[in-house]
This record gives C-alpha cells, structure tokens and sequence, in this order.
C-alpha cells in the first residue's frame, strides 16, 4: 500500500483536509470538535531521501480558532500541546531570510517561534492576517501623526523593497500612514579602541534600513531582520512586526551604548520589549513620539 504522506512530502506546509490529512502520530491527540478558521501541518526538517515510509514526516499541526491558537509539537517521539489564547498575545511577526521563515508570537511567557521553510510563505501570510484581525479586537485605534510631505511621497532614499511593501498593505488597508523611515547609515564607535577602528576601516559597520507605519489599530514595524551588518556584506531578510495599539505601554528613546550617532526606540508591550534603531537626527522620530504614547 502506498504512503500518501510519504509520496507528498517536501518542505512545504500543507493546510489539513480530505487530501492531506492529520499525520497519524497526532490523530490521538487531536480531539477538538470545534471548527478552526485554519489547520495545518508543518513537515519535518528533514530531507525526503533520509525519509522512508512510515515514518513521522510532520513536526507540527496548527489550528487557529475563534479564541486560541491550539498546537501540537513533536519533539524526541513525544508530543505536547500548546494553547495560546489571542488575549495573551502582545504582537504578532514575521521574518523570511531566503528559505528560512520564522513565525513569532510575543505571548506573557516570552516569545513561541515555528519556523518554517519559505516555499510557503503563502499560507504563513494567510496565518499572520487571521491572527491580526483577531487581535485587533476592539483596542484604540491610533492618534493621526503629523507626516512629512516627502515620506507620504517616497522620498529618493526609501528603498523600492519599502516602497512595494507599503504599497501592497494600501490596497488592503482602511487606514495607512507612514511614520517614520530610516536610510542605512554607517555607524560611528563611540569606543577608541582600535580593534574597532580597524575592523570599522576594512568592513564598515552600518545600520541597516527600517520603517514604521501606522495602520487603524496596529503599529507596524518593517525592517531587515537584524539592525547592524557590514557594508560589503549582503542582505537578504525581511522582518514585519504587527503591533497592536492596545498591547503598547511606552515608546522610549534613548542613546545607544556603543555607537554615537545611533538611538534605540524600545517598544514596551507589556511582557515583551520590540526594538530597532534610528539615526539620532532622523527627523521622523518627530511622528513617532507625535502618536501621544511616547
């Protein structure tokens, strides 16, 4: 008898239906009758030709539901269960560095991750759009920030990979407002030792592009994944953070430790802290600070 599972295997997720069924390792634990708004698997990090058929070919089943996220793991031939509550949830973020894709939830525990291959980038937009619409729930909705003319009209150094980005959220937005941008820009050691000369001379270290934008009820935060890379060195991630209005405590500035001409906005969601950094002169931390939660 063929394995069906075997024989569609690959590192893609499949969403749980008549065709790609509940992997048999997670059919005895799976006893929920109500009906989820979306269910699906997550394959094993594994390539096909170390697989035979009958074995685990799936690590993860996902079901998001009215009220909660309800998970099921497995790890070492034992499986766990894991229900997040969307109550609990603070922000929600996606980052995708060429095949490697990563779904985050800040939840009052810290952050739960699922990784997943980028092949189904797909389905994980699908995801992160039903956990946003639950979470924007009946939360503030934001005050209007006062915006430069020359970032609502994309001014030259707004990148095209922002620029294309803010333009797909618009035909899905009621309400978008950019904030603020931040160009790359080479970093200055506020330390004179020279190892940190030598090293700044031959790669240069710069800070990487971001850009925040307002929504009706969410902050969001677009960046390249990580704040700091070497001139020479490419980049290839994209990192989005969905931060609802209602989960934000405070937005605070402050000076960086080690590079002078560098500030770190940190954003206080109750048990979790979202950062990036800015230039210290950029202009647009004037809109950011001008939304009254500052």
């Amino acid at each position: 008898m063929r394995d069906i599972e075997y024989d569609s295997f690959g590192p893609w997720i499949y969403e749980i239906d008549e065709t790609h069924t509940m992997p048999p390792v997670f059919r005895d634990h799976y006893n929920i009758a109500e009906c989820p708004k979306m269910l699906f698997k997550i394959p094993v990090n594994e390539e096909r030709r170390n697989l035979r058929p009958g074995m685990n070919m799936y690590r993860l089943v996902v079901g998001l539901y009215k009220s909660y996220i309800y998970i099921l793991a497995l790890s070492n031939g034992q499986v766990s269960e894991t229900k997040i509550a969307y109550d609990d949830i603070e922000a929600v973020a996606n980052s995708i560095d060429l095949l490697e894709g990563i779904f985050t939830l800040y939840i009052g525990t810290g952050m739960y991750e699922i990784d997943y291959n980028a092949s189904s980038a797909e389905i994980m937009n699908r995801v992160v759009a039903i956990v946003r619409e639950e979470l924007k729930g009946t939360g503030r909705s934001a005050n209007t920030p006062i915006v430069r003319s020359d970032i609502v009209e994309f001014a030259d150094n707004l990148s095209t990979l922002y620029k294309n980005m803010f333009m797909d959220m618009k035909k899905h937005e009621k309400v978008i407002t950019p904030v603020l941008f931040q160009k790359r820009v080479d970093v200055q050691y506020l330390s004179n030792i020279i190892l940190y000369k030598v090293v700044n001379f031959f790669l240069q270290s710069e800070l990487l592009s971001s850009m925040y934008i307002s929504l009706e009820k969410e902050l969001v935060l677009i960046s390249r994944g990580n704040c700091f890379n070497y001139r020479r060195f490419p980049v290839h991630k994209k990192a989005v953070y969905y931060i609802p209005f209602q989960t934000i405590r405070t937005i605070t500035i402050t000076d960086s430790k080690k590079y002078r001409n560098i500030s770190r906005v940190s954003i206080d969601i109750g048990n979790n802290v979202i950062e990036s950094f800015v230039e210290k002169n950029n202009r647009d931390l004037n809109n950011l600070m001008s939304f009254g939660i500052v």
